[in-house]
């Protein structure tokens, strides 16, 4: 390809990251910083099915880490678009699926792509989390949770090939704390139900991630659906999400937080935002847990905290 690093890295319309960009985040007071990368136009397939991660964007991958790494904040580390919606694309996007009937060859080249992953990153200490995948969907891009049992059933596959070629590398990812997501990472009862917590050879170096933009009609621009006001009703599918969630995670004997949450319509009132922000904190600290606010807050071209109220009002609790 004659695309750079960087054309990748700035498709999404934000610039390239920079350690002034990441120390700007941690000096508010930000210490997790999830880092979403896609793999797909940057790998070879092998005729064996295995794929060769190309060294420039490996390379870009670590760089990006060490950002993060060297102010001393978590770092959590991911395959992203690789899941989610592949429709009629044949640009590599969706190819991961929890599909039983393209797990083998798909099993072929997660393995391979994390075993390198795993090697790279493997001198590095507790800061560095390994999420195994982002939002994975069956065969049919449904993010409607599926009633049949077999994508769940390759989600708990494809997810102990995750904990199992990391252990495999030795060193410190024998004890890396990992995490593993839910279907679409979703949390309805259904998905948290057939959710399985893969075998790992220690104990509690596992935690469970779900995705929560609730109430959906608050925390996104939904045409003639919108909501504007952050109320009690508000409050309330906030509660029910979290009991959920955490009393799943209690039963299943493993933590869980919020890997991404947000209102991240931002042409909502920022007092609404405010206060849902504010109910988020408060909620995250009730529950002992945490969450990782999606996007916005920040010009990063600039450096500028476009909504700092909102980036001061998540850590009003602590």
């Amino acid at each position: 390809s004659s695309r750079s690093t960087a054309d990748y890295e700035t498709a999404w319309g934000q610039p390239v990251t920079t350690q002034e960009i990441i120390d700007s985040i941690v000096a508010k007071g930000f210490n997790v910083i999830r880092v979403p990368v896609t793999w797909h136009p940057h790998f070879d397939v092998n005729e064996d099915g295995t794929v060769t991660v190309h060294e420039i964007w490996m390379d870009r991958v670590q760089e990006v880490v060490d950002y993060v790494i060297n102010t001393g904040a978590y770092c959590i580390l991911n395959v992203q678009h690789d899941t989610g919606e592949r429709g009629s694309r044949t640009d590599g996007a969706g190819w991961l699926k929890a599909d039983m009937d393209e797990y083998p060859a798909s099993s072929v080249k997660f393995k391979s792509l994390w075993e390198q992953i795993a090697t790279r990153f493997i001198g590095y200490d507790e800061h560095l989390l390994f999420e195994a995948f982002n939002e994975i969907l069956d065969a049919d891009d449904s993010w409607v949770p599926p009633t049949a049992s077999a994508p769940y059933q390759a989600i708990t596959k494809l997810e102990q090939d995750f904990v199992d070629v990391v252990r495999a590398t030795g060193g410190n990812n024998e004890y890396r704390n990992l995490v593993v997501n839910t279907y679409a990472a979703a949390h309805s009862q259904v998905v948290l139900d057939n959710f399985q917590v893969p075998t790992d050879m220690h104990r509690g170096h596992l935690l469970a991630s779900i995705h929560s933009y609730d109430p959906y009609n608050f925390c996104n621009n939904n045409g003639e659906w919108n909501t504007f006001i952050f109320d009690d009703s508000c409050t309330k599918e906030v509660d029910d999400v979290f009991n959920r969630v955490m009393t799943a995670a209690g039963n299943l004997g493993i933590p869980a937080f919020f890997g991404e949450f947000g209102a991240i319509d931002g042409k909502k009132d920022s007092g609404e935002r405010i206060k849902y922000a504010q109910y988020m904190a408060q909620k995250f600290k009730a529950n002992a847990t945490v969450g990782l606010w999606w996007m916005g807050l920040i010009d990063r071209a600039t450096l500028t905290w476009t909504e700092g109220e909102i980036a001061d009002a998540l850590f009003s609790n602590y």
